[in-house]
């Protein structure tokens, strides 16, 4: 995992499989500093209020309401010389004008003009906390121990963590045609050893994967997007990408990463790919083998019989 996150390339895609073994593996090996650890909480709140800036579907409301909250106790404490200093970047932030005019760089600023000053908020020592637990008795003097409630999606990320380089986890991740014992291991592990196909299918009702596994995994751990450019090359007999292509087949393998899947019919209607389409003009037939390719790789009709299609076939 260290090696594998050393590359920049590797930060290009995060897939839910890399969040979380960037949590469980690679984290707990951080050296932990206590010092400042008020501050880089305060970071990491203005920092999810910058990501809601960028990106509308993040829900930032109460990280908003969490600054505003510290602007007013720290406002109280304006005794103190640290905290009058940027007594001005205090007033902003409860300030309604400020919050409707809201840019990336003033975020930034009062991230910057803050973060200091977290470590003078020593909390409220005087709040309660009700824990309601009900005991288990017996008449035996035995008791059945707590079972914490894992989510089926939880059980099939801690599987595939734990499991990132089984054979079949593999030909996903690199784009290999997937054969039907592939189908049924996965199938075997999902439906099976994970859980039942019930909970399968509540997990995935409203995703494009269906009952189809394989998208479903190659939605959760991505594809190498290395390879991904290295197979396109098949399909143009080696001739060189501009940059508008590279940067089109990026965002195709984006999406094949994000959803599991991609089909032409996606590619030609569907945006941002319609809108930039005319940047293989020179070469559609092979744009459009290899979108088919991306897709076959991961269809049962594909991996028995004449129809299965590998990249060397290709």
């Amino acid at each position: 995992a260290v090696s594998h996150f050393k590359e920049a390339d590797a930060w290009t895609y995060l897939s839910d499989l890399d969040v979380l073994t960037l949590k469980k593996d690679i984290s707990p090996l951080l050296p932990r500093n206590s010092l400042d650890e008020s501050a880089k909480k305060f970071d990491a709140l203005t920092l999810t209020i910058e990501l809601g800036y960028l990106d509308k579907e993040v829900d930032a409301s109460r990280s908003i309401q969490r600054v505003k909250l510290i602007a007013e106790k720290l406002e109280e404490m304006g005794t103190l010389p640290q905290v009058q200093a940027k007594i001005g970047t205090i007033k902003e932030v409860l300030s309604e004008t400020a919050w409707q005019n809201l840019s990336l760089q003033w975020l930034e600023k009062v991230r910057k003009d803050l973060r200091d000053l977290m470590k003078f908020l020593l909390g409220d020592k005087n709040k309660w906390f009700v824990v309601d637990i009900e005991d288990v008795i017996s008449d035996n003097g035995e008791v059945e121990g707590v079972t914490p409630k894992v989510s089926y999606r939880q059980r099939v990320m801690d599987f595939l963590a734990a499991n990132r380089h089984l054979p079949v986890l593999d030909k996903i991740y690199d784009m290999e045609q997937l054969d039907m014992d592939d189908f049924r291991e996965l199938e075997r592990i999902l439906w099976e050893e994970l859980g039942d196909k019930e909970e399968y299918d509540q997990y995935t009702e409203g995703k494009p994967c269906g009952s189809n596994v394989a998208i479903l995994i190659r939605s959760l751990i991505g594809v190498d997007r290395k390879v991904a450019l290295q197979r396109f090359g098949q399909f143009i007999s080696g001739a060189e990408l501009n940059a508008e292509q590279e940067e089109f087949l990026m965002t195709v393998v984006g999406y094949v990463c994000e959803n599991g899947d991609i089909t032409k019919e996606i590619v030609v209607n569907d945006p941002p790919f319609d809108e930039q389409l005319e940047v293989f003009s020179n070469c559609m037939i092979p744009l459009s083998r290899y979108i088919d390719n991306l897709h076959r790789v991961v269809m049962p009709s594909f991996a028995q019989g004449e129809g299965s299609m590998s990249w060397a076939a290709e």
